[in-house]
Parts: structure tokens; sequence; C-alpha cells
């Protein structure tokens, strides 16, 4: 029995010791684990320190209020310079502009809406777009080192990864980690530079620096893949940017040439004097018999256009297709580069190297129908005789000089704002389409004899919730040509 118990507590003191063995190496390794990570810390830390102050100094960069950049970009794969001017101001101000062909892109933001114009696209007006972080990206910090500067202010920790080549260079490999992101950056080991950092899964190389003042300023930029790259040739800094430089502009419409756009449709009042006692189903008659309804657009096996569009004082190649109603495709050429919506009957898609779509890609087909709206030529006044229909005669107007009737369609009693057509007194031919419920208005101009229908030549679309003014004149309208079954498919 007493040896029994020896041999238990020989075997107790064996587990015990054997545990307290295991519990302080756990706790060793712990230790220097700790230690190592406080390290690589400690030594991120040092390096973007010496990064700051390599540039100016943490005191000099919180001096700046606003900055505007000056210079070139070349975007890669077209080959050609545009002038390009960025604009920042904080709090959560910023304004790109790049001038090409005599047009101008703009992004933008003044801290609450961000908005773009993109002339290449039909949108020559502002037009509103998501919001990105005004908080945490645009200001000036941001823009001369990403996250670096202020890193810890904005919730990031710092490790330091040790040092590799890069681009010929012995550099300093920093990662910053958040909750919500992970960036890395390269910083030249000799001047303390950044050289290339890595945010949002996008790498920008950063090069030419230059002092400006008391900072020191990147004069190359360039973006992954060779995607864009900008030369700076001017930095302006705490320069007084008015606020109103980062406010949306809105719409402006010549009132001389649109009396819609620039009032309330709803307020607006038409003539009705006494000889107006007129028939509004006549009046639709005489336009649809006018243009030789229904029109070939409709019936046709295939159907061909050519043209060009108005981007501002620009004129833009396009062709458009279509194919038994359901198949359609539009391209446009810009700087030998081709844009083309299209949908083969079961998909839509679109290819927009100046977009995000650089390779053709599956799009929403309600995409293609502001586009289509430009082969409908008012037509759709032919339902007026549907039973769920009603044509209402409103007055008389002015459009564009000319002296109209106005008449309203509804489609059933729900839909009470219905669509107004414009209709010329004198030839009966449509002059303006405007849809209450869209706030859309399309005109209609330069009519010409085509196949033994009266066809618009010439036809401006304005979408004010859009902020886009889209104007194109047909050259050549074909019909029931042998089209390439190929045109309308998906590339893979």
């Amino acid at each position: 029995m007493s040896f029994s118990l020896k041999l238990s507590n020989i075997h107790n003191i064996l587990i015990m010791g054997l545990s307290c063995i295991i519990l302080l190496y756990i706790c060793t390794h712990n230790t220097q684990a700790q230690e190592t990570s406080n390290e690589k810390r400690e030594e991120a830390e040092e390096v973007i320190a010496k990064y700051i102050q390599a540039i100016g100094g943490k005191e000099n960069l919180l001096k700046i209020n606003s900055m505007t950049l000056e210079g070139s970009g070349d975007a890669g794969r077209f080959g050609v310079e545009m002038p390009i001017t960025i604009h920042i101001k904080n709090p959560g101000k910023n304004k790109v502009e790049i001038a090409i062909m005599n047009q101008k892109m703009v992004r933008a933001t003044d801290g609450e809406i961000s908005w773009a114009v993109n002339p290449f696209m039909g949108k020559g007006q502002a037009q509103q777009i998501p919001q990105y972080d005004n908080d945490t990206r645009n200001n000036v910090l941001y823009t001369l080192g990403k996250n670096l500067i202020d890193y810890k202010e904005r919730g990031y920790t710092a490790e330091y990864l040790g040092r590799i080549s890069f681009r010929g260079k012995k550099v300093h490999h920093i990662r910053l980690v958040s909750d919500l992101a992970e960036d890395e950056y390269y910083i030249d080991a000799r001047t303390f530079y950044l050289l290339m950092a890595k945010v949002d899964f996008a790498n920008n190389y950063y090069d030419n620096y230059e002092k400006i003042g008391d900072i020191t300023i990147p004069h190359s930029i360039e973006g992954e893949k060779n995607d864009f790259k900008i030369q700076v040739e001017k930095v302006i800094i705490n320069n007084d940017i008015d606020d109103t430089e980062f406010e949306m502009p809105f719409s402006q419409f010549n009132i001389e040439e649109n009396i819609l756009l620039n009032q309330n449709i709803e307020d607006e009042t038409f003539d009705i004097s006494e000889e107006d006692d007129v028939n509004p189903n006549e009046i639709a008659q005489k336009f649809l018999d006018k243009i030789g309804y229904p029109l070939k657009v409709n019936t046709c096996k295939s159907l061909r256009v050519k043209g060009v569009m108005f981007l501002g004082s620009i004129e833009v190649p396009f062709q458009m297709y279509q194919q038994k109603m359901d198949k359609f495709r539009l391209e446009t050429s810009i700087m030998n580069e081709k844009v083309i919506v299209a949908s083969n009957g079961k998909q839509a898609w679109e290819k927009d190297p100046f977009g995000d779509a650089t390779e053709a890609m599956e799009i929403d087909p309600s995409e293609l129908d502001k586009h289509a709206l430009f082969l409908d030529f008012g037509q759709d006044l032919g339902l007026y005789s549907m039973p769920s229909y009603s044509l209402e005669y409103l007055g008389q107007t002015h459009v564009k000089g000319k002296d109209a009737h106005v008449l309203k369609l509804i489609y059933d009693s729900n839909y009470e704002e219905g669509v107004l057509y414009f209709i010329e007194k004198e030839t009966s031919l449509l002059l303006s389409k405007y849809n209450k419920f869209t706030g859309e208005q399309i005109f209609y101009d330069n009519y010409q004899m085509t196949d033994n229908q009266t066809i618009p030549y010439l036809i401006e679309q304005i979408n004010p919730t859009e902020y886009s003014n889209t104007k194109i004149k047909f050259e050549k309208i074909f019909f029931d040509e042998k089209l390439d079954k190929n045109l309308f498919k998906l590339p893979k």
C-alpha cells in the first residue's frame, strides 16, 4: 500500500514538473513572439517617421489645407497626353479635371455629393455618382502619402516586413493593417521617399521628387500596369480654392430653345383660343400618316444606321444595328477605341475602354433603353387608339420658335402623368416629346424622306435626372441588310 502511494506521488510530481516546463516554454515563446512583434512595429514606425521627415516633417505637412497639382496625364493604351488638374481642399473636397479633345472630364466631391462629367459617354452635363469616403481620403495628406502620414489617426498599426529590392533600389517593406484594410508600402532605404503604395488592391508608383517650399512632392505618378501616368509640372500649396469649385453644377439649358426644361412642367400652361376646338385624334393621325406609320424600323428584318454623335463640340462617328427587334448594337469610335453597348436578345453587354468595362462585360438590359429611344421617332403616339390609352388636347405653345399643338397620351388612369407630344401646326410633324414621369425630353428635326417614310435625321435627347444631353445626326439608314450575327454576341 505504501509502495503504491509512493509511485503515485512520483507520477504526480512528474506530471506537475512537465506541466511547469510546458507552461514556461509557452510563456517564453509568447514573450519572444510579442517582443518580435513589438520590434517589427517599432522598426516600421521608425521608417515611417523618417519618411515623414524626408518629405517635410509632420508639423509642415499639417499646415497644408489646400493644394493644386497641374500637369499632364498619359492614359497608357491610348498614347495621348492630356492636361490634368487636381484640386484638394480639407476637409473632404477634391476635384480631378482631364482635358481631352477640347472636352473636359471631371470627377469631384464637395464632401457630401460626388459627381462626374464624361462627355465621351453622352454625359456632357454633370451627374451624381456614388459617394466615396470623404472623411479618410479626400484630403491633402492622403494625396501626398496615402495612409502613411497619419496612419495612427486612421486606425492602422504598422508592421516591418524587411528590406527587399525594388526597381534596382533597396527598400523598406512596410505593412499597415486596420480592421477594414491592409496596405503595403515600399520606402527607399537611402532617401526614405515613398516609391510604391499598394492600397485597395491597386499599385501606385512615385518618382522624381522635388521640393516645393518646405514639402518634397513626387512629380511622377504611375498607375498599375501603365494604366495611367501623371507628370506634375506645377504645385500650388495653400492656395485659396473657393468651395464652389467642388460643387456639382446643375444643367443650364437655353431658355429660347427649350421652354419646358426651364420651369416645372406641372405648372406649364398652354394657350387655348376659341378656334382651338380640335380633335386630338385627328392631329395624332395626321402626324402618323405624314411619317408613314408604322415605320420600317419596327417591321424590317434588320436595320443599320450611320451617323455622328455630338459630344460638346466634337463629332463622334457611330453605327447602330438592330435585328428582329430583339438584337441591338451601338458602337462609337473615340481615339481609335470602340465603345460598344449591345444585346443578343438574351444578354446585354458593353465594352468601354474609357470606363470600367475594358473587356466586354454583361450589363443590365435596361441600360440599352436610353439608346433604343433614338429609334422610336415618336411613333408610339400610334397607341392612342388602343382601348387602355386616352389622348387629350392641351392647347398650343412654341417649341424652338415653331407653333405647336400639345397632346397628352395617358396609359391607364393609374398613370396620369402621361407623355406630351408637341406637333407642329404647319407640317403636322413631331417637334418634341416629353415624359412627365421621368422628365426626359426628346427633340426631332431635319426630317427627310427615306423609303416613302418621313424620318427625323437630327435628334436631341435631354435627361435632367442624369444631367445628360445627347445629340445625334443620322447620315444614312439601311433597311433589310444581311448583318453578321457575331455583331450581337457577347465576346468571350
